[in-house]
């Protein structure tokens, strides 16, 4: 499967919901989200509450729970070190829950960064590029 890291300021709320249903862990990763309606829809937003993309031409909706990661953006992270590295970490945890739950984890491993057969999958994403990370409610 191959990952795309969405620009915040030029993608449609659309491609953004197609994304989240088309990957087998429904995510998405965003990147540049500075002044983006993403930005303003969960700026407020403690993880775990949840936002609703209105998806319109199949008049369906998405909702999604937003964790901001910001590891495109770490001049800002010296003011927010410790609630940017709960939230990084919960994203990698709720990843590997989901990774878990689509029958790859093969040999029961209950921590992410000790499994190499996770750590290898990472790598095909653009995880460690996104100020972002959406994940399908």
């Amino acid at each position: 499967m191959i990952y795309t890291l969405m620009d915040a300021n030029k993608v449609t709320m659309d491609a953004i919901a197609n994304e989240l249903i088309s990957t087998p862990e429904n995510l998405a990763f965003l990147n540049n989200v500075n002044g983006s309606l993403i930005e303003l829809m969960v700026e407020k937003l403690n993880f775990g509450q949840k936002t609703v993309i209105f998806y319109d031409h199949n008049k369906r909706h998405v909702t999604f729970t937003a964790v901001k990661t910001m590891y495109s953006e770490s001049k800002f992270l010296k003011y927010q070190i410790l609630s940017i590295s709960h939230n990084r970490m919960t994203a990698i945890y709720t990843l590997f829950s989901r990774w878990s739950q689509n029958g790859n984890n093969k040999r029961n491993a209950k921590n992410p960064f000790k499994c190499k057969a996770f750590m290898e999958y990472t790598k095909e994403m653009p995880i460690y590029n996104a100020d972002y990370i959406l994940f399908m409610a």
